[in-house]
């Protein structure tokens, strides 16, 4: 009986280091490709199947969990909680991967929308995982943290080169600011030919999910500079470290729906501390909106060409990129009224407008087809009317909960709520939130820390 508990205990401790492991590897999109896509005669990102290094990881987890299960040890492995609104959060999400699953029948590639609907239970065991497993939360912060930092890292040294390297360790592609597809930002002079310059991806697929990541990242630095001062001298200065480079990342994304996100949570969050009365607060609040304002500055100073025309949305790419836009969501409400209820199967929205043996999908200069830039649009398309209330109860759930620790005076529940606004709004401008596995990762994961950081408030 004594060897069985010291086994427990250890394994315990290995599903604890696990999951920061985990915790590290979910921005790294290394990947073993076990089917690549393919639509048009050409590659297709969004149909390939591939297994993840993260993958690997959650695999390990399941088998520790069910090991403690079956030694009942999950007392020692799983905290007791219930909070307010947790039944509600539970059913919104299995009914969401029910209806995930509904979907393969009515998909065309049903080993596609197979592999898709286990990214989804992949995102809700995370949910769980994060909210219910018994480790150190700031551990799981730090090993997170350190795998964004690199990506910031390799943001900021890809933008100011204007060069990039490709590493199938780091699951990083090569891009070059002259090769068409590739995310750059297009200024021409009267008499010039056009200068494109190549946006920030850092190891992650595209730029908009670099930005969606670091605006992310550093939304919840403010709640360990505001929220939850960490001990020591290092861990006191390590937020505002953080949240410097993941702020310089964010701008080198030039992603616009990023940009919004982290506008609206940092407002969200500034009005909060100044409403309340905490002078110390206050005084740290101000300091950071100065300092990121000073960085603000000295970007736009230097690219200020570049921040125009993202915000403005003038030039040849960036009317090319709203008119695409627009007609992609004029396109998904076609595919939504043709199956408005089950959708057309996870994963399968490029394949369901085929027409000629041609899609009618937004395409780019490789011939690539894109779903809707909206992942509302894309979850009701892909799995119906029904799945897209699964999800949206499960979100708001989630706020409920925030809210109600808010009603009981946790005054750091503002910051999960700020940063719930932020994801909500971010996702209504793209489509990788459900297309790609980072994406759907995010979806879960960042719904779970804040309200991780709630509970433990």
């Amino acid at each position: 009986m004594l060897k069985l508990n010291i086994f427990s205990l250890k394994l315990t401790e290995i599903t604890r280091l696990t999951i920061y492991l985990l915790a590290f590897l979910i921005s790294f999109q290394t990947r073993l490709i076990l089917r690549p896509g393919e639509l048009a005669g050409g590659y297709f990102e969004y149909a390939t199947i591939s297994l993840y290094a993260a993958d690997i990881a959650v695999g390990l987890l399941v088998l520790a969990i069910i090991a403690l299960l079956a030694l009942k040890a999950g007392k020692n492995a799983f905290w007791n909680l219930k909070f307010k609104g947790r039944n509600t959060l539970l059913f919104f999400a299995g009914l969401f991967i029910f209806f995930s699953f509904i979907s393969i029948f009515a998909a065309n590639d049903k080993w596609l929308s197979l592999f898709r609907f286990g990214w989804f239970i992949e995102g809700v065991f995370l949910f769980l995982l994060i909210v219910f497993l018994n480790y150190n939360i700031l551990k799981f912060f730090f090993f997170l943290g350190l795998g964004l930092f690199v990506q910031a890292g390799i943001a900021v040294w890809q933008f100011i080169a204007q060069s990039d390297f490709s590493s199938k360790w780091l699951g990083m592609a090569l891009h070059k600011a002259e090769e068409l597809g590739v995310s750059v930002i297009e200024i021409s002079n009267p008499g010039e030919l056009p200068e494109r310059w190549l946006r920030a991806y850092g190891a992650l697929p595209h730029p908009n999910i670099l930005g969606a990541a670091m605006a992310l990242a550093a939304l919840f630095c403010l709640y360990f500079l505001l929220g939850r001062r960490p001990a020591g001298r290092i861990a006191k200065y390590a937020p505002i470290g953080a949240l410097t480079v993941f702020f310089i990342a964010l701008l080198a994304s030039f992603s616009r729906s990023a940009w919004l996100g982290f506008t609206a949570g940092f407002a969200a969050i500034f009005c909060a501390v100044m409403i309340a009365k905490n002078l110390s607060k206050r005084k740290i609040m101000l300091e950071t909106t100065l300092i990121l304002g000073l960085i603000f500055f000295a970007f736009f100073s230097l690219y200020s060409d570049l921040v125009l025309t993202r915000i403005k949305g003038k030039g040849r790419l960036e009317d090319r990129s709203i008119s695409e836009r627009v007609s992609s969501s004029k396109e998904a409400w076609e595919i939504i009224k043709s199956r408005p209820f089950f959708g057309v199967g996870a994963g399968n929205y490029a394949l369901a407008r085929e027409k000629n043996n041609e899609l009618r999908s937004v395409q780019d200069d490789k011939g690539i087809y894109e779903p809707v830039h909206n992942a509302f649009l894309l979850i009701w398309a892909e799995m119906g009317i029904l799945g897209l209330t699964a999800f949206i109860g499960f979100l708001a759930a989630c706020v409920y909960c925030l809210l109600s620790y808010l009603w009981a005076e946790n005054n750091n529940a503002i910051f999960g709520l700020a940063i719930m606004a932020a994801l909500a709004i971010m996702m209504n401008f793209d489509h990788f939130w459900m297309s790609l596995h980072f994406g759907v990762w995010l979806s879960f994961l960042i719904p779970a820390l804040a309200l991780r950081l709630s509970l433990e408030d």
